[in-house]
């Protein structure tokens, strides 16, 4: 056993697949299993509001990573305010069985899937996840998913934007 007060002695052992899977690199594109474990509500300097989602992958190699979802609530640019609707309804779907919620706790700390994509950073910053699509934890895709574009298996490439309306997101 070794002597916690004593780093030298753990290491050699430290796995170097753990060191490799438990730093700040981005994760690789795919299908995780994950956990919604926290959520919270901000406002931007320019004052709209957003939901702000902590995910934590729960399964596989890189299993307690992290990764974030921002969900616009309002926003001058419907366009990610119909994306977060969009993500929203996923999200039931995944893990309420479509059913609405009547609050962003009823959808922590329940098992669902979710599609992760690398983007690439930009000037001073570093590429990063992205998560494109919420799904069923058995791996079955939720209505309102994105699907591949046409002529290509890329989710990267995904249409994800909304084709409804002015209903609520879980609707």
């Amino acid at each position: 056993m070794n002597d916690l007060t004593n780093l030298e002695s753990m290491w050699d052992d430290v796995d170097a697949e753990t060191e490799a899977v438990s730093g700040f690199e981005p994760i690789p594109e795919g299908e995780y299993i994950a956990i919604i474990k926290e959520s919270k509500t901000n406002t931007s300097a320019a004052g709209e509001q957003y939901e702000s989602l902590t995910v934590e992958i729960v399964d596989g190699p890189y299993s307690n990573r992290m990764v974030w979802d921002s969900l616009s609530l309002s926003s001058a640019k419907e366009k990610w305010v119909k994306i977060s609707q969009s993500k929203i309804k996923q999200i039931a779907n995944a893990i309420n069985g479509g059913a609405a919620p009547k609050s962003y706790e009823e959808l922590l700390n329940k098992p669902l899937s979710i599609s992760l994509i690398v983007q690439k950073g930009k000037g001073e910053y570093s590429d990063g996840n992205s998560i494109v699509a919420y799904h069923q934890k058995d791996g079955e895709v939720t209505k309102g998913a994105p699907k591949a574009a046409k002529g290509t298996d890329s989710i990267e490439d995904a249409e994800i934007f909304p084709t409804s309306s002015d209903k609520n997101p879980w609707e």
